[in-house]
C-alpha cells in the first residue's frame, strides 16, 4: 500500500440526496482494514432508519456543528468534539434537526462501507421516494440491519 495524504476538501465526493460524504481512506486504500468519510449533514436532515451492523465497528467524531446520536433507546446531542464508538450489535442511527449543517467524520471498521453507500446513493431518485425493495437489498448487501 501506498502512503496517502489528502488536503481539506478532497477525496472522492458523494452525494446521497442532500448529504455530502467525501471518502478519505476505502477497503480499496486500506486494504480493507477500514474506510473513513467526511460527512455534511445540511439543516434538518432526518434519520437514515435505526439499525445495527453484525461485524461493522461504527465510529463518529463530529468536527462541526452537533450531531444527534439515537443509541438503542437514548438520544444523545453530540457536539462538536464528540467521539461515539458502536460496536457491532448497537441499535443506531444519526440525524440533523438543527438549523445548522453538522460535519463529522464516520471511521468504519472493517472497510468496505463506501460500497453501501454508493448503492444507497444509486437507489435513490432524484425526484422521488425509493422503491423500499431495492432499499432492503442494499442493507441486506451491506451489514445494514433494520433494528
Amino acid at each position: 500500500m501506498d502512503a496517502i495524504v489528502l488536503r481539506p476538501g478532497e477525496g472522492d465526493a458523494l452525494d446521497v440526496g442532500p448529504v455530502r460524504t467525501l471518502f478519505k481512506a476505502t477497503g480499496d486504500t486500506t486494504g480493507g482494514l477500514l474506510t473513513l468519510s467526511e460527512t455534511t449533514l445540511p439543516p434538518g436532515s432526518p434519520a437514515p432508519p435505526l439499525h445495527t451492523h453484525e461485524k461493522m465497528q461504527d465510529n463518529f467524531y463530529v468536527l462541526e456543528g452537533t450531531l444527534t446520536l439515537h443509541l438503542r433507546d437514548e438520544m444523545v446531542e453530540a457536539p462538536q468534539g464528540t467521539f461515539a464508538s458502536l460496536p457491532p450489535g448497537v441499535a443506531h442511527t444519526f440525524s440533523n434537526p438543527s438549523g445548522a449543517p453538522v460535519r463529522f467524520l464516520n471511521l468504519n471498521a472493517p472497510g468496505g462501507f463506501e460500497a453501501y453507500l454508493r448503492d444507497l446513493a444509486a437507489a435513490i431518485p432524484a425526484d422521488g421516494a425509493p422503491d423500499p425493495a431495492q432499499l432492503a437489498k442494499v442493507f441486506a448487501d451491506h451489514d445494514v440491519h433494520p433494528a
